[in-house]
Order: C-alpha cells, then sequence, then structure tokens
C-alpha cells in the first residue's frame, strides 16, 4: 500500500473518531468494549468504500479492516491506559499478520486526547490526539522489538491508583 493510503486510511480512523466523540461523548461507559467497538466499527464503516468489510472481535483484535485478504487497518483499544500484554498483543498481530497500519488506543476519559499506538512496517509511533480539534501531537517514534522498557509510554494506571489510596487510607 503506497503511503498516500496509508495517509488515508489514518485519515479514515480520525475522521470515525471524531464522528464518535461529537456523537457519543464522555457520557458514554467506554469500559462496555464490544459495544463500543461496534458503535466505532459502524461509523468506520462510511469511511472505507463498501467493498471492505469492518468487523469486530476477530482474530484477537477489537476491530478488523479487510478488503479481500488484505488488511488496511487493524484496531486494538482500551478505556485505560494499554499495559505492556495489551501492546504486545497489538504489535504481535502487527509483525505475524502484516496489515498496513495497526492502531491500538487508550480512550482515557478524564483526558483531553487519545493515546494512539500507530503500528507501521518498522516503526511503532505514540501519538495524542486531541478529542475536540483532532489536533495530533507525536510523542516518539520507536522501531519495533528495538524500543527500550525504561523508554516505553506504557502505564497501568489501575495499579499506581490502588496503591495511592493504601497509602492516603491510613493517614486519615
Amino acid at each position: 500500500m503506497s503511503s498516500i493510503e496509508k495517509i488515508e486510511v489514518f485519515s479514515s480512523f480520525r475522521e470515525t473518531m471524531l464522528e464518535y466523540f461529537s456523537k457519543y461523548g464522555e457520557a458514554e461507559d467506554h469500559r462496555k468494549k464490544s459495544t463500543q467497538s461496534h458503535r466505532i466499527a459502524m461509523i468506520m464503516s462510511r469511511f472505507f468504500p463498501q467493498s471492505y468489510s469492518i468487523d469486530i472481535d476477530i482474530q484477537g483484535t477489537d476491530i478488523l479492516v479487510k478488503n479481500g485478504d488484505k488488511i488496511p487497518l487493524s484496531v486494538f483499544w482500551s478505556s485505560s491506559y494499554l499495559t505492556k500484554a495489551e501492546k504486545d498483543k497489538a504489535q504481535k498481530f502487527h509483525t505475524e499478520k502484516k496489515p498496513t497500519l495497526t492502531l491500538a488506543f487508550s480512550m482515557l476519559e478524564e483526558k483531553d486526547y487519545i493515546l494512539v499506538y500507530r503500528f507501521e512496517k518498522e516503526y511503532l509511533e505514540y501519538l495524542h490526539i486531541n478529542k475536540i480539534d483532532f489536533s495530533e501531537r507525536l510523542l516518539k517514534r520507536c522501531i519495533i522489538g528495538k524500543e527500550d522498557e525504561e523508554d516505553q509510554l506504557m502505564l497501568d494506571i489501575k495499579k499506581r491508583t490502588k496503591r495511592k489510596k493504601k497509602e492516603i487510607t491510613p493517614k486519615q
């Protein structure tokens, strides 16, 4: 797939998410994954040719866009920061199935951005996409398989939150 086609696939994703947030906003419970994946896939179908098939919960992905035997887009997502295991799952799918573009993203209801992990041929980019104006900011680019663990942007917020609550509770 050419660079222009990759840009079009990513643009379709961005347009999908822009419409999703304008339609469902932050009031939705993003933890109901299958429901939200279905809604995202339905919106996404408007931004891809009719000949493409868009499925949810297939081949280990949350959303999979196919054009015959080709996979233009595979999507993995979470309502919170992706764990290392979730990121590794997306990376493994990308390496083995070789879609044009693999995206993993975190909804982050408490933030004004979506954290996007964009896998391309040999590299992984970390982006912030603003939920209001959909501007994007590149945070980091890594070569797949050569990332230094200490440099990764992977946070397990749930564990940190629990630790903070335990520390605060005895003091009160």
